[in-house]
């Protein structure tokens, strides 16, 4: 490892060690279409973008969109008919993003590696993730969005950039939490 990858992956560790831990991170309530749900952090790519429920045209036209089930504001082909997932929760938070413009959150996707950490930053914790491989698969492809047994989040964006004609899938699992370090007094 070189001087400068050292010098960003202490960095990354001491950006993780000061984001909260939790075991939990299902809302309340489950949230409105278009409404801020987490956000998403991979320092791999500089990414740090909000995350809303939904995931239309409008809602990606300014956000990352999770996928949410089928219910009331979030109709077919919108949404998963499996049961909606939350960050440290078994299962796969599937997550939909735009890359067709430089200024889109998931232009630099394709860039990702195995073992790049993915955050997602939550009301009630940071929960941590491990990319553990990328596919590429046909745009109706339906096999992507199934329930999953191990905590995961899934990404999905347009492949190649400037098309929709395949999507590009990046999947990540979930990393043990870390203790919380007391804080000096």
């Amino acid at each position: 490892m070189g001087a400068r990858q050292a010098a960003k992956a202490a960095l990354i560790a001491i950006f993780i060690s000061l984001l909260p831990i939790s075991a939990e991170a299902a809302p309340r309530r489950l949230p409105a279409r278009g409404e801020h749900v987490f956000d998403l952090i991979v320092p791999d790519i500089g990414l740090r973008e909000e995350v809303v429920a939904g995931i239309g045209q409008a809602e990606l036209r300014n956000a990352v969109g999770k996928y949410p089930a089928c219910r009331e504001g979030f109709p077919p082909p919108y949404c998963t008919r499996f049961e909606e997932r939350w960050p440290g929760e078994d299962g796969a938070v599937y997550l939909g993003g735009h890359r067709t413009l430089e200024e889109k959150p998931f232009f630099h996707l394709g860039r990702l590696k195995r073992g790049d950490e993915i955050l997602l930053s939550t009301q009630k914790g940071t929960f941590r993730y491990a990319v553990t491989r990328q596919e590429v698969v046909d745009d109706g492809d339906l096999s992507i969005v199934v329930p999953r047994t191990r905590p995961m989040v899934v990404l999905i964006t347009c492949h190649p950039k400037y098309s929709a004609e395949e999507r590009m899938i990046v999947y990540a699992r979930e990393l043990p939490a870390r203790p919380q370090v007391p804080t000096p007094r």
